[in-house]
C-alpha cells in the first residue's frame, strides 16, 4: 500500500496543470447546453406532450448520450493522456528501475482514470442541474418548476460510473501497452459504433 500511494502521489503530482484534468471539466458541460439551447427554443413543443417530469426527461436524454457518444471517447482520450508522458519520454525503464512494484505503477494510473470519470460524471449531473435551474427561472412554463429529483438523478450517475469501469480498465491497458494514440482513439470510436449497434440487440444489457 505504500508503493501504491508514493505511485498515486507521483500521478497527481503530474496530472496538475495537465490537458487531462482540464477536459474533464469542459466536455462534460457540452450535452447539457445543448438541451439547454432545444429547450430554450423549443421547450414547449417538446415537452408539452409528454406526461414526465422535464427533470428526469432531460437528464435521460443527456446521459444517454453521454454514454453512448462521448464516454467511450472520452475514456480513451484521458487514458491515452495518462500513458503518453511515459510513452513519449521513454520513461517506462526508468520507472520499473525505481524499487516501485509494476502493479503499483499501472494501479495508480487506473486510479487517477477512474478519479477523473468520476470527476466528470459529476460535472455533467452538475451541469445538467444547472441548465434546468437556467430553463426554470428564464423559461418559466415547461416544466422544470417542478422540484429537482436529487435520488433519481444520483442513481443516473452513479450506474454510467459504474457501467464505466471496465471501460477504464480495458482503455488504461491499451494506453499503457502501446503509444499508438490513434490506436487508442480507434478502440474508443470502435467501442462507440459497437454500443450504438447493441442498443438494438440483446447484448445492449451485458454491454459497459
Amino acid at each position: 500500500m505504500i508503493a501504491l500511494g508514493r505511485a498515486l502521489a507521483a500521478e497527481a503530482l503530474k496530472l496538475k496543470r495537465t490537458l487531462a484534468l482540464r477536459l474533464a471539466f469542459i466536455i462534460p458541460p457540452v450535452i447539457p447546453l445543448l438541451y439547454l439551447v432545444n429547450y430554450w427554443q423549443r421547450g414547449q413543443f417538446i415537452l408539452g406532450p409528454i406526461d414526465v417530469n422535464p427533470w428526469l426527461w432531460m437528464t435521460q436524454k443527456v446521459f444517454i448520450l453521454w454514454t453512448l457518444f462521448l464516454l467511450p471517447l472520452f475514456i480513451a482520450l484521458e487514458t491515452a493522456f495518462l500513458g503518453g508522458p511515459e510513452h513519449s519520454s521513454g520513461a517506462w525503464k526508468h520507472l520499473f528501475a525505481l524499487p516501485i512494484p509494476r502493479w503499483a505503477i499501472y494501479d495508480a494510473k487506473l486510479l487517477v482514470a477512474k478519479a477523473l470519470i468520476a470527476v466528470s460524471t459529476l460535472v455533467l449531473c452538475t451541469s445538467d442541474i444547472v441548465m434546468g435551474l437556467i430553463l426554470r427561472t428564464f423559461k418559466p412554463g415547461i416544466g422544470f418548476e417542478a422540484p429537482i429529483p436529487w435520488g433519481r438523478l444520483g442513481a443516473y450517475a452513479l450506474r454510467v460510473y459504474l457501467a464505466s469501469c471496465l471501460m477504464i480498465t480495458i482503455h488504461t491497458w491499451i494506453a499503457l501497452r502501446w503509444s499508438n494514440f490513434a490506436l487508442a482513439l480507434g478502440v474508443g470510436i470502435g467501442a462507440t459504433f459497437a454500443g450504438l449497434i447493441s442498443t438494438n440487440t440483446r447484448l445492449r444489457g451485458l454491454y459497459p
